[in-house]
């Protein structure tokens, strides 16, 4: 758990595994920091590293959900 966001460790019942980060901090700052991450991660594309796969950046709650591959 750090200053500006919480990340939680989960399962599907397929045992895919996934992490869901939610931002804490709700000044412009960290907001915009956290939609960049957001952005940059989306972008990359390869075999061994973590996708995006749902993320609500603009809405009260703002989170990602990453698709860890193992």
């Amino acid at each position: 758990m750090g200053a500006f966001d919480t990340v939680y460790e989960c399962h599907s019942e397929l045992n895919d595994k996934y992490t869901i980060k939610i931002l804490k901090a709700n000044d412009n700052n960290a907001i915009s920091r956290f939609q960049k991450e957001v952005r940059l991660t989306s972008r990359l594309n390869h075999p061994n590293i973590i996708k995006i796969v749902a993320q609500d950046t603009t809405g009260d709650r703002k989170y990602y959900i990453i698709l860890i591959r193992i």
